[in-house]
């Protein structure tokens, strides 16, 4: 038995190593399905009970990358300009603002080439 080891011994290797590869995909795909349904339920009652600080840090974030980046402000104000024009219409948005306007926010930025001052200035 000793020379058909041996002999095949790259071969015996290789089928050990997918068997453990296909072995240790599956436990990993069991443990990661039994721990999605934990962890949404613990995502759900965490949620529930820090409700208003989360939301109270969403807004701050929202706020400061609002002030602060100037693509960003200019995605929410077209966002909520084609947002209205669509409700106002009463046309019913199934796509993309992107998709909408044809273009990237950043080319849709550089066609209209707003002065230096559009973003400083806002109103709220």
């Amino acid at each position: 038995m000793t020379k058909y080891l041996e002999a095949h011994k790259d071969e015996m290797n290789a089928k050990s190593k997918d068997y453990h590869k296909a072995y240790c995909k599956s436990l990993k795909e069991a443990y990661e399905k039994s721990q999605s349904d934990e962890s949404e339920a613990y995502r759900k009652s965490y949620y529930q009970s820090h409700k208003d600080k989360i939301k109270a840090y969403q807004k701050a974030y929202y706020n400061e990358r609002y002030n602060r980046d100037k693509l960003f402000a200019f995605k929410c104000d077209i966002r909520k300009m084609v947002g209205k024009a669509f409700t106002s219409n009463l046309y019913k948005k199934g796509s993309r603002t992107e998709q909408i306007l044809g273009c990237s926010f950043e080319e849709l930025m550089k066609y209209l080439n707003p002065p230096k001052d559009f973003f400083t200035n806002r109103n709220k």
